[in-house]
This record gives structure tokens, sequence and C-alpha cells, in this order.
């Protein structure tokens, strides 16, 4: 019995496992995705599809934002701040540009 349940969550962590890269191949083609359309819509000269990641980096990170700003007109300080903790990725790329 003992053996038979050492094997069953063996087959189960192998199947865990196997998806893992899966979800992480769907989230970096989500990211290009994105980065593509970004590119594509700010930078005028870019050549589109022709970005490549040269290096990324993630971590966890504490992420400050200003909810409401103060106004200097008054006295008193409104800004409204929130702190919280989050994963930052930071990557690296080059782009190809448009010839004329």
């Amino acid at each position: 019995m003992k053996k038979g349940m050492c094997c069953f969550l063996f087959a189960v962590l192998l199947f865990v496992g196997s998806l893992m890269p899966a979800k992480a191949a769907d989230a970096e083609k989500e990211f290009e995705d994105i980065l593509e359309e970004q590119l594509r819509s700010t930078v005028h000269y870019y050549s589109e599809n022709s970005f490549s990641v040269i290096d990324a980096y993630g971590m966890q990170g504490q992420v400050t934002k200003i909810v409401t700003s103060d106004d200097p007109q008054t006295s008193e300080n409104e800004e409204v701040i929130e702190e919280y903790t989050s994963h930052i990725g930071i990557v690296f790329f080059r782009i190809g540009t448009k010839t004329r």
C-alpha cells in the first residue's frame, strides 16, 4: 500500500511538473504579445515583430503607489500612499527599425 501511494504521488508530481513549463511558456508568449503591441503603438520607427529579448530578470519588490496627490494650495497633507509587494520584471531587448 505504501509503495503504491508513493508511486501515485510521484506520478502526480511528474504530471504537475510537466504542466508548469507550459504555463511559463504561455505567460512568456502573453508578455511578448503585450510588448509587441506596446512597441507598435509607442515607437514610430519600430519594425513590427522585430524585437528579441537579450536578458530578463525577475524579483520581488516593494512598490509605492500614490493614490491621491497632495494639494499644494492647502497646508494639510492630503497625499494617500499604498505600499505592496509585487513581482517586478526587468527585460532587456533589441528592436529593429524601419528603413526609409
